[in-house]
């Protein structure tokens, strides 16, 4: 049995496994909803029946909501849940801003909403055992428990329908990521491109062009992954370089992560969640002859990649790289046959990569499963590198 499992019976489980989707997302979201709004909503019931002067109901339901935050973070027992509640829960998806103006939404919705019944109570004139007398409560107080009010309404919003209702639908029925891919024109780039298409993501891509960023946070309002695969690959011997040819793969493969990293890190920081992949080579790893300018980027990248993942890992964001060795793309027209049957020989696994699986590995550090994971090189070089 898994720790800190509760035991179930297994037919009641099996009965649950069966229920669609949406009923289960529906039946768990109106659970945690009431257990976020019940205790609130008794609180404030005897707050006004008993000692209204004063909002003694707010802290109490403040150390309750803070409790339930916290277990819904996946803090508490039993642990073997944990992480399946922070994954429902999403709170770290939910930008600072956003809770603002929730908040302030709820209070104009609240104070609409007393407004209203006092309207409604002078024309109707309903007895005061069916309408709720709240003239003998001082305004700041009613401000205090209308602040609350509003507390409580963003936080079960969020928990119980944003992340227990439509987060399971969402992961059924495919997710609305907005994902950008550079160097998505061929090979590598393509194939992940292709993958975010299939999974039905709204997906910008592009070659070299590092304002198709711009142009997806206008498309889309946000980034939530950012795929950064544009490169340069040409063999030169350092004595017969130019500095046009050095500058070209410095541009492109350095500075071009620098450049896309810095326009999607302060919308991934806003929205407390983003992913950001490099695809990037195993010469940054190792060094191979004529590939001096080559490696010095991808060894540059890698370094970015590092401390970068760093700064922002308290934000939600993390930042990784995948490192292939030789793939079949159409790179492999810059060599000979007799170098490809070269380079294979010295591959333990037999054979050059494929494209697909470099895509695959992209996926698994874009998913929620890699938000532990930050800050790391992903050798895929079939064991060539070791």
């Amino acid at each position: 049995m898994s720790r800190g499992l509760p035991n179930v019976d297994p037919d009641v489980v099996a009965v649950w496994r069966k229920l669609p989707v949406v009923v289960r997302a529906l039946l768990v979201g109106m659970a945690v909803a009431i257990a976020g709004t019940t205790p609130w909503a008794l609180l404030v019931s005897a707050n006004l029946e008993h000692w209204p002067t004063v909002p003694w109901a707010v802290p109490p339901t403040a150390v309750l909501l803070w409790l339930y935050w916290r277990y819904l973070r996946g803090e508490g027992w039993p642990a073997a849940t944990s992480e399946a509640r922070r994954t429902s829960c999403r709170a770290n998806r939910v930008p600072d801003d956003a809770w603002g103006m929730a908040i302030f939404a709820g209070m104009l919705g609240l104070v609409a909403l007393v407004l209203f019944l006092n309207v409604v109570n002078r024309l109707v004139r309903l007895p005061a055992q069916q309408m709720g007398d709240v003239s003998r409560v001082p305004m700041l107080t009613l401000f205090v428990l209308l602040l609350m009010s509003a507390v409580v309404a963003g936080v079960v919003e969020e928990a119980a329908f944003r992340g227990y209702m439509q987060g399971p639908i969402e992961r059924r029925h495919g997710p609305t990521l907005a994902i950008l891919v550079t160097g998505a024109s061929s090979g590598i780039g393509r194939e992940i491109a292709l993958g975010c298409a299939r999974m039905g993501a709204q997906l910008t891509i592009s070659g070299r062009d590092e304002q198709r960023l711009e142009q997806t946070l206008t498309a889309f309002g946000h980034l939530d992954i950012l795929v950064s695969n544009a490169g340069v690959f040409h063999h030169q011997m350092l004595t017969q370089m130019t500095e046009e040819e050095w500058d070209e793969v410095i541009n492109v493969d350095l500075k071009g992560t620098f450049n896309c990293c810095r326009a999607a890190i302060n919308p991934m920081i806003a929205q407390k969640w983003g992913r950001i992949i490099c695809v990037t080579a195993i010469s940054g790893l190792t060094g191979y002859p004529n590939m001096t300018h080559i490696a010095a980027a991808k060894t540059g990248t890698h370094g970015f990649v590092k401390a970068l993942a760093k700064e922002v890992a308290t934000h939600g964001v993390t930042v990784n790289a995948v490192a292939p060795g030789l793939v079949d793309t159409p790179i492999l027209v810059n060599m000979t046959e007799a170098e490809i049957a070269n380079y294979t020989k010295m591959i333990p696994v037999g054979r050059i990569g494929k494209p697909e699986e470099i895509a695959e590995a992209c996926a698994y550090f874009a998913s929620d499963q890699a938000g532990y994971v930050t800050g790391q090189i992903l050798n895929m070089s079939g064991g060539g590198l070791i």
